[in-house]
């Protein structure tokens, strides 16, 4: 993994759009993939990541962008532009009744194999058919139900049009963002 100060092509132009994210441009496996660096929830000026893109395609015609990102960048635009772009993304999604609601059994069926074995557990279910009231059409939403080393409850969301596994989605892309 590289960051962006290490790719010698095009990186005053890209910098300077990526200063703007605050971000990153890792390169992984032949994909190039902007994330931000922290969790911060400062929202991207969503011109900045129009520039971005066909910059990242001009530069590097060859290479697959994957969009990895914070709650912060769940807004429906940079969904639908991602999508029109036709490029995979993996984003976090803020906890809600509804995802709660779908989620409950599993997070207590963990909870329950947590306290028997008496360690730590976790499973990723995927949500099929959520669709926001703000989103146009439903989308892949992937939770994360887990029982941490301390015994604590621990639910979270992301929201994705990757089809690997939802284990794979969570740990292999989504928790690599910013590292």
């Amino acid at each position: 993994v590289l960051d962006l100060v290490e790719i010698p092509f095009g990186r005053s132009l890209l910098q300077g759009c990526l200063q703007h994210l605050q971000g990153f441009l890792l390169v992984a496996d032949g994909a190039f993939q902007v994330c931000q660096p922290n969790n911060s929830v400062e929202i991207v000026r969503f011109d900045v990541l129009q520039d971005i893109v066909p910059a990242l395609r001009a530069a590097f015609p060859d290479i697959e962008i994957v969009f990895r990102a914070d709650t912060g960048f769940a807004m429906p635009e940079i969904y639908e532009y991602l999508e029109a772009e036709n490029l995979k993304n993996v984003i976090g999604y803020a906890t809600n009744a509804k995802l709660v609601r779908e989620t409950i059994l599993l997070q207590n069926y963990v909870a329950a194999l947590a306290s028997m074995y008496d360690e730590p557990c976790c499973r990723f279910p995927e949500i099929r058919g959520y669709q926001a009231d703000s989103w146009d059409r439903s989308r892949r939403i992937i939770a994360k139900c887990e029982v941490t080393a301390s015994g604590g409850p621990n639910r979270r969301f992301v929201v994705t049009n990757l089809s690997d596994a939802p284990s794979q989605v969570y740990h292999g892309c989504y928790v690599q963002r910013g590292h």
